[in-house]
């Protein structure tokens, strides 16, 4: 493959690909920059990435070893590497996960913030002020003028789809409990990065303990027959999983009302939907950047480790009878405070494309400063070192207990195509034709 600017790599395809696609089309119109844009999960490096990019853009980068990080790290020495950074709303128990992890990290990549508050957990970790962007919430920029008008007017077509309802109410639920699915292995490594064990088993046993009660709701809410209720599993969490996970805790599905989808982007259904509910995903923000009648799911408080500033902001239901109103007559309160809050802290800094295209276009240019990616030989060899030690643990577990877990069941959403790209390119330029920040420069 010829080189290009940017290399920017993708791992959920709901979450990121579209907004990778207004990036690239952007970049292009605005500034002549080539962005190609390459699978994290599938995407062979040598096969399939650039041969010398002169910036490479992640989805996250918590340290070099990371799943897919490790390939760039060994393939693009002295590339720049900005990180996205799609996880910043950070907790008492997940700072430890979220923080960059080690030296590389820290000191030689490009940190995206959506505001003040993540650049601050930023640099108490060590990260220099320097090397932190602040750019604001890519997600919740697209609910805003001219992004939005490229998910919108999908319901008609979502309705005859997935055999919804168009005339009853649409409560969309994309859910969060993440920590009622972790393995043991997953507990032990979030415990060797440095998590609270009995933080850690707190959250999990209330994870589990909401999932139960919650999708007991949501059968009861299904039966109503007042509402169409759209369950989506969160993007790591496999459809089937999560259906079998329902089943165990309350029983068949419901035939109508209750649809367990996974097409399509959040963004999409939020814009289609009446209403949003969920745990504590950070896509309720999103909803209330759009406007959208938002609720948090709450029948016990969230442990004091999860907590975030941003929850007290939420309109919250903490019992069965509040949840099944929404299903009937109940009135869709508009998200006021909520919104204020992501308006004041996720979008205070402009257009946070653009801002995102400037950063790029900046470093591409040589108008930015960057630091430059570099594993040293010795922290190659420990790593090395390590891959030993992992693969013999491995080997004795399985002699043990047989493991299934497949990068195929766990990212089964998350192929794409060139094609696919060069379509979602197309309507992006159609969109943003005309908007301020679109020229084109080609």
């Amino acid at each position: 493959m010829a080189d290009c600017d940017v290399l920017y790599l993708v791992e959920h395809v709901a979450r990121e690909l579209d907004l990778a696609c207004a990036v690239k089309s952007l970049a292009r119109a605005q500034h002549g920059v080539h962005v190609e844009i390459r699978s994290l999960v599938f995407d062979a490096p040598n096969a399939a990435w650039p041969r010398r990019p002169k910036l490479v853009v992640t989805p996250f980068f918590g340290a070099w070893r990371d799943f897919g990080l490790r390939e760039i790290a060994q393939q693009y020495d002295s590339v720049p590497v900005v990180n996205l950074q799609f996880e910043q709303l950070v907790s008492p128990g997940t700072a430890r996960i979220k923080r960059p992890r080690d030296r590389v990290a820290r000191t030689q990549v490009t940190h995206c913030a959506m505001g003040e508050f993540f650049a601050e957990f930023l640099s108490r970790e060590g990260v220099p002020r320097n090397h932190i962007a602040l750019t604001g919430s890519l997600p919740c920029q697209l609910y805003r003028a001219p992004y939005r008008r490229y998910y919108e007017g999908r319901r008609a077509q979502f309705a005859e789809q997935h055999g919804l309802d168009v005339q009853r109410r649409w409560i969309f639920f994309p859910e969060n409990f993440g920590a009622a699915f972790f393995s043991k292995s997953q507990i032990r490594q979030r415990i060797r990065l440095g998590c609270d064990a009995d933080a850690l088993s707190e959250y999990c046993q209330h994870s589990r303990d909401s999932f139960a009660q919650i999708m007991a709701w949501c059968a009861e809410a299904a039966r109503i027959d007042g509402a169409e209720l759209i369950l989506r599993p969160r993007p790591a969490t496999a459809r089937e999983a999560f259906i079998t996970a329902f089943r165990d805790a309350v029983g068949p599905p419901p035939e109508h009302r209750l649809h367990f989808l996974k097409d399509h982007s959040v963004r999409e259904w939020i814009l289609a939907s009446d209403a949003v509910v969920s745990s504590f995903s950070t896509t309720l923000l999103e909803s209330a950047a759009a406007d959208k009648p938002t609720y948090l799911l709450a029948p016990t408080p969230l442990p004091p480790s999860m907590h975030s500033a941003w929850h007290d902001a939420a309109t919250t239901i903490s019992d069965k009878c509040e949840f099944l109103a929404l299903f009937s007559t109940g009135e869709l309160t508009p998200p006021a405070t909520l919104s204020r809050w992501a308006n004041a802290h996720l979008l205070g800094h402009g257009d946070v494309v653009a801002n995102v295209v400037e950063l790029v276009a900046g470093i591409v240019g040589g108008r930015r400063v960057a630091p430059r990616l570099h594993v040293t030989a010795s922290e190659h060899g420990r790593a090395r070192v390590f891959d030993v030690f992992k693969a013999a643990s491995r080997w004795a577990r399985a002699i043990i207990k047989p493991v299934r877990r497949s990068t195929a069941r766990y990212h089964e959403a998350d192929h794409f195509t060139q094609e696919d790209v060069a379509e979602s390119v197309a309507r992006w330029d159609e969109v943003l034709k005309g908007s301020a920040n679109y020229r084109d420069a080609a």
